[in-house]
């Protein structure tokens, strides 16, 4: 295993949670909730933010819950629901009060680069290493070209290896690339305890800006600030998805201190 080997020995799945909702105050008001297949949470304060809704799991019968008006704080805390969509609008309200380019600049020591994807940068980095890939991503081809690639993906394409593999992969490799809408379906404290051994980077709009949270456990974040809502509002309501919202977006990859 890598030299970035630690051990991951954390009571409960739900501290990683409890961690992600600490960092969000009291006293800022949800102003817009779109959700389709991602949600996007708007506040009065001026931030946004997003998360991938997850294509399965359980549905709340009366569909999501109206959370305009609503703490967000307490909106931040619906992230613990086993109801897909509640879950996703939770993590968009983490993300709409963590990536805001003031935390961004907060943390500028130990962002390694900017406006670039985990994939895009990684090439050497992966060198002729066994690497995992938890969900289907662009940019893959270039990176399976320098290393030993799984990807692990819950509705597996091609060479792909149905999610249930992690439990085998992820032990054996050097790199774990993780999507964090594995926040949402509640699976990732799972894989980050398989993938200990390895250096992990956790990938994907839905990511939080919250190094403090993930601290001993990531080794890097690589997510996105929303800094045109309106735009991605529009892309949303017109039931468009993440390739008309990019424009809108700008990448971090953020080294997460020890």
């Amino acid at each position: 295993m890598t030299s970035t080997s630690r051990e991951r020995s954390h009571t409960s799945p739900w501290e990683l949670y409890d961690g992600l909702t600490a960092l969000v105050p009291r006293g800022v008001t949800v102003t817009t909730c779109v959700v389709s297949r991602w949600a996007l949470v708007e506040t009065d304060a001026g931030g946004a933010g997003l998360s991938s809704v997850p294509d399965d799991g359980r549905d709340d019968p009366h569909g999501p819950q109206d959370v305009v008006g609503q703490d967000l704080a307490d909106v931040a805390a619906l992230v613990r629901s086993w109801d897909r969509r509640l879950a996703a609008i939770g993590l968009a309200a983490i993300n709409a009060w963590c990536n805001t380019q003031e935390r961004l600049e907060a943390h500028a020591g130990d962002v390694i680069d900017w406006d670039a994807s985990a994939f895009e940068r990684s090439g050497e980095l992966v060198q002729g290493r066994r690497v995992a890939v938890v969900g289907r991503f662009r940019h893959l081809d270039q990176l399976a070209s320098r290393c030993d690639l799984t990807v692990l993906e819950r509705r597996p394409q091609g060479r792909d290896l149905p999610d249930a593999a992690a439990e085998f992969v992820l032990p054996e490799v050097d790199h774990a690339f993780i999507t964090s809408m594995t926040l949402a379906n509640k699976t990732l404290p799972r894989l980050l305890e398989l993938s200990g051994g390895a250096r992990t980077t956790l990938v994907g709009p839905s990511t939080p800006l919250a190094p403090e949270a993930f601290a001993g456990r990531v080794d890097e974040i690589s997510g996105s600030l929303v800094y045109d809502a309106p735009w991605c509002r529009r892309a949303l309501m017109q039931g468009q998805g993440m390739a008309s919202m990019r424009g809108a977006l700008t990448l971090f990859n953020l080294r997460v201190p020890a």
